[in-house]
């Protein structure tokens, strides 16, 4: 058998209620939490539970998407594809 490149423990408060990650496991009718990968794309406000890139890319930062030639979606407002400041 082979052992995955990064465990689920590893990755710490983003498998957090997850069977098999940190913390207790969350069951029916309990809710996992819900992980956005964008900020508002109105206000441009920045979720509480952000995370921009793929799941392992914090730890293991070859795995991004743009380490590998791919561009990352806009994540917030933006115009003609620039992202723009969301207080002005």
């Amino acid at each position: 058998m082979y052992p995955p490149d990064i465990t689920l423990t590893e990755l710490g408060v983003r498998e957090e209620g997850f069977r098999g990650g940190t913390g207790r496991t969350v069951v029916w009718p309990g809710v996992l939490p819900m992980w956005f990968h964008y900020r508002n794309p109105v206000s441009g406000r920045v979720p509480e539970r952000y995370w921009p890139d793929c799941v392992p890319a914090e730890l293991r930062p070859d795995t991004r998407m743009t380490a590998h030639g791919y561009q990352m979606p806009p994540g917030g407002p933006s115009a003609d594809g620039v992202e723009l400041d969301a207080r002005t």
